[in-house]
């Protein structure tokens, strides 16, 4: 039987920025089952890297999100979002 991994934590830092600044996306994750989940990161854009560029089509006030999907061997999934 197969359990879901677990997101322990997502963060993106810095918790603000500007045009022209780089947000980091950082996930963990654990697996009951004693393997190494693999974790995937989407931005609120759609883009899939570790970092998210703001750019001047951003929205001041705009609330960039980023979300972490943790997977196992099994397929089983967690996700969980920071902004």
């Amino acid at each position: 039987d197969n359990t879901a991994p677990v997101l322990t934590s997502v963060t993106v830092s810095p918790s603000t920025g500007q045009v022209g600044d780089t947000l980091t996306c950082a996930a963990t994750a654990t697996d009951a089952d004693g393997g190494t989940p693999t974790v995937t990161l989407a931005w609120s854009d759609g883009s899939t890297a570790s970092t998210y560029a703001i750019v001047s089509s951003d929205d001041p006030g705009d609330t960039i999100t980023c979300t972490a999907t943790a997977t196992d061997t099994g397929g089983a999934t967690d996700s969980d979002t920071a902004t």
